[in-house]
């Protein structure tokens, strides 16, 4: 990395999970990069990414969360990179977060999956539950699992369909709007498909669900109809 202008290695694996969490959970402020989120594990890995570029720790801040639900509210950690060449050089690599950058489609599976990674830990989600197929008529319950993520339109969310496709990865793909007016977009990714390609989430609390779908093959025993007519 050059003192007088900024040119990280894009095509490190670090580099590849930064790009991915800034674009869900990151904000490039005035005096760098901001990462607001509920896990811990993840603040401490955008942490070491931050001391391998400048060689600094940055100090994780623990704050309460006191808005919306009581029910439904967490704490939630915030970490800041000091840097104004980073903040805009995410700013500008990501068009202010509305673009993946052009050079990601170019980097090999391993870097991908990596960035995907990032992706999934700010905006996506892995549940498994107990749930009656409708097409059951008795009371058993048989597991159930989900795993995807999702954004608003005018965001990063739509190239990710480019990602998904150049990984292999079977996917379906919706759009809602919110009562806000803002259109949202939602990729649900095929159980089965993303055990087979390998994929995972850093975040240590839904990587445990990953886990658990492995050990009892949850969503892989049977290859039944995968959203007729929205496969991917």
């Amino acid at each position: 990395m050059s003192l007088n202008k900024f040119v990280p290695d894009v095509s490190s694996i670090n580099m590849a999970y930064l790009l991915g969490i800034f674009l869900t959970d990151g904000y490039a402020g005035k005096e760098g990069v901001r990462l607001r989120t509920i896990d811990k594990d993840i603040a401490e890995r955008f942490c070491d990414i931050g001391f391998e570029l400048f060689g600094k720790c940055s100090k994780i801040h623990k704050f309460a969360n006191n808005s919306g639900d009581k029910h439904k509210r967490q704490d939630f950690y915030e970490v800041v990179i000091y840097s104004v060449q980073l903040s805009r050089w995410l700013k500008d690599m990501t068009n202010s977060k509305k673009n993946i950058p052009e050079f990601a489609f170019q980097m090999n599976d391993i870097w991908l999956k990596e960035f995907l990674a990032g992706i999934l830990d700010g905006d996506g989600w892995c549940s498994v539950n107990y749930k009656r197929k409708n097409n059951n008529p008795t009371d058993r319950l048989d597991w159930y699992a989900t795993i995807g993520f999702c954004g608003i339109k005018d965001s990063y969310v739509v190239q990710s369909e480019s990602l998904l496709q150049s990984l292999g990865v079977q996917y379906s793909k919706y759009t809602k709007i919110l009562d806000s007016g803002l259109e949202l977009v939602e990729y649900k990714i095929k159980v089965s498909s993303f055990i087979q390609n390998s994929l995972y989430f850093n975040c240590n609390r839904k990587q445990q669900k990953v886990e658990l779908i492995k050990l009892h093959s949850i969503g892989q025993r049977y290859n039944t109809d995968w959203n007729k007519g929205n496969s991917k």
